[in-house]
C-alpha cells in the first residue's frame, strides 16, 4: 500500500495517451456503478435474507479490495478506489447493517493508510524549506478561515460556534491524501510539489487538535456566550426529589416545547434539560423550568431525577444524538418510561425494533389535523372528518409497529406497507358507509 501512494508502475497504461486513460477511467467507474446498481444491492438483499452476519463483513471487504485493485490497475490510487468502494457500500440499503459489521475494522484500516501516507513525507523536505511549507500551511488555513467565517456570518452562529467551526474545518482533510496521490499519478504535480503539500496537509492536521487546546483555554474563555453558559450552570439547582422531577423533557424544541406548554397548562410540572444556552435562557424568563446541559450525560440524567422520575421524553437533535441519548437512558434507568419523538418513519421503525413502544413521529399529528381540516373543506361533517382521523392515527401506529420488522428489506416493506394501507383504506370506507346508512335510516 506504501508503494502504490504516488506511484503508477502497476498501472496497464503505463506510457499510454492522456485521453486513453481518461477514457478508461471513466469506463471504470461507470463500470463500478452499473454493477452496484444492479449486482451488488441484490447481492446484499440475498446476504440479508441469509442474516448471516460474518458474509456481511466479508463480502465488503471484498468489494473494497477488488475495487481497489481495479482503480489501480487503471492507473488511480487504491485509496481512491476504496472511497469509491464506501460510495457504492454508503447508497446501498443495508448500509447501517455494514457499519456495525465493519466498525471492528475501520479504525485498524484508517491507521494504516494514515502510517502508509505518514511513511511517504519528505522530512527532509521540511527541515530544508521550513518557511515555503509554513507559508503554505497558514496561508491555506487563513483562506478557508475566512470563508468559513464569512458562512458562519451567514448562519448567524454565536461568536463561540463560529470560532469551533473554523478550527475544526480549517485544515486540509485527509482526502486530500488521495487526491494528491491521483494529481502525482496523472503528473499534475511534479515531485517537489507534491511532497510540499503533502507535507502542508499533514501539518495543517497536526496543529488543529492543538488551536482547538488554545481555543477551549484562552479565547472561549474571555468571548462567547461562555459567561452567560456558566451563569446558567450556576444557577441550576435541581431537586430531584420534588414532584417537578416526575417527567423529564430532553430538548426544548418545537416538540419539547409543545409537551411542556401542555403540561404546564394543567398544573403538571416537569423538568427540561436542553443544552442552547440562548432557549434555555428565554424559557426560563417565560416560567419554564429549563436546565442548561447535555441530556446525554449520565451524572446529569441522574441530578435531574432520572433515577426516581416516572417518564422520559426524548425529543433532541439531531435524531442520531436522540438515538444515543435513548440507549444511555435504556441502559443506565431500565426502570423510567421512555417517549421518544421520532423524526420520520425510518427513525420510528428503527425505535420499535428496539422495543420501544411509546414512539411519536413529530409531524404525524399535525399532519393528520391538517388533512381532517381539508375533509371539513371538502364536504366531510366535522363528526365525520375527526372519526376519520382517530381511525387513521388507530390504524396507523398499529400498522406502523407490523411494517417495522420488514423494513430492512424492501421487497417485503413495500408488500407489507401496501397491505396495511388497504386495510386502513377498508376501515375508513366502513367508518363512512356506516354513517351514510345512519343518515338514510334517520
Amino acid at each position: 500500500m506504501i508503494q502504490s501512494i504516488g506511484d503508477d508502475s502497476k498501472s496497464l497504461l503505463v506510457g499510454g495517451p492522456a485521453f486513453m486513460k481518461t477514457l478508461v477511467i471513466v469506463g471504470a467507474i461507470t463500470f463500478i456503478y452499473v454493477i452496484a446498481k444492479y449486482i451488488i444491492t441484490p447481492y446484499f438483499k440475498y446476504v440479508g435474507q441469509l442474516q448471516v452476519r460474518e458474509i456481511y463483513t466479508a463480502s465488503a471487504l471484498l468489494l473494497v479490495i477488488g475495487v481497489s485493485i481495479l482503480m489501480q490497475k487503471v492507473g488511480i490510487s487504491p485509496a481512491l478506489g476504496a472511497f469509491i468502494a464506501g460510495v457504492v457500500l454508503a447508497n446501498n440499503e443495508y448500509k447501517h447493517q455494514l457499519e456495525s459489521d465493519i466498525e471492528p475494522f475501520k479504525s485498524l484500516l484508517l491507521g494504516i493508510f494514515f502510517i502508509a501516507v505518514g511513511s511517504t513525507i519528505n522530512f527532509k523536505l521540511i527541515a530544508d524549506k521550513p518557511f515555503m511549507i509554513l507559508g503554505l500551511t497558514f496561508g491555506i488555513m487563513l483562506i478557508k478561515s475566512l470563508v468559513l467565517w464569512f458562512i458562519g456570518i451567514k448562519h448567524k452562529f454565536d461568536f463561540d460556534q463560529k470560532w469551533l467551526f473554523i478550527l475544526l474545518l480549517s485544515q486540509v482533510g485527509e482526502f486530500a491524501f488521495v487526491i494528491l496521490s491521483l494529481t502525482r499519478n496523472l503528473d499534475i504535480l511534479n515531485k517537489e510539489w507534491y511532497d510540499l503539500m503533502l507535507a502542508t496537509t499533514a501539518i495543517t492536521m497536526v496543529i488543529t487538535p492543538l488551536l482547538l487546546v488554545l481555543n477551549e483555554k484562552l479565547i472561549l474563555k474571555y468571548f462567547g456566550v461562555k459567561t452567560k453558559v456558566k451563569t446558567i450552570i450556576e444557577n441550576d439547582k435541581i431537586n430531584p426529589n420534588s414532584a417537578d422531577g416526575q417527567i423529564i423533557i430532553a430538548g426544548f424544541g418545537d416538540f419539547g416545547n409543545t409537551i411542556s406548554r401542555v403540561l404546564k397548562s394543567t398544573g403538571i410540572k416537569s423538568i427540561v434539560l436542553d443544552n442552547d444556552s440562548e432557549r434555555v435562557e428565554k424559557m426560563r424568563k417565560q416560567g419554564f423550568n429549563v436546565f442548561y446541559g447535555d441530556a446525554t450525560n449520565v451524572n446529569l440524567l441522574k441530578s435531574a431525577g432520572a433515577e426516581h422520575a416516572k417518564y422520559f421524553v426524548a425529543a433532541l437533535d439531531p435524531p442520531e444524538i436522540n438515538q444515543k441519548l435513548v440507549y444511555i437512558v435504556r441502559k443506565n434507568f431500565p426502570n423510567l418510561e421512555i417517549i421518544v419523538r421520532a423524526k420520520n418513519r425510518s427513525y420510528a421503525y428503527n425505535y420499535l425494533k428496539d422495543g420501544i413502544d411509546e414512539v411519536y413521529r413529530e409531524n404525524f399529528f399535525s399532519s393528520v389535523y391538517v388533512g381532517r381540516q381539508i375533509l371539513i373543506k371538502y364536504g366531510f361533517s366535522p363528526e365525520e372528518a375527526s372519526k376519520i382521523g382517530e381511525i387513521f392515527i388507530k390504524s396507523d401506529r398499529k400498522s406502523l409497529r407490523k411494517i417495522a420488522k420488514h423494513a430492512e428489506n424492501s421487497d417485503q416493506y413495500f408488500e407489507a406497507s401496501k397491505q396495511e394501507f388497504e386495510k386502513q383504506m377498508k376501515m375508513v370506507a366502513k367508518e363512512i358507509n356506516n354513517r351514510s346508512n345512519g343518515e338514510d335510516e334517520s
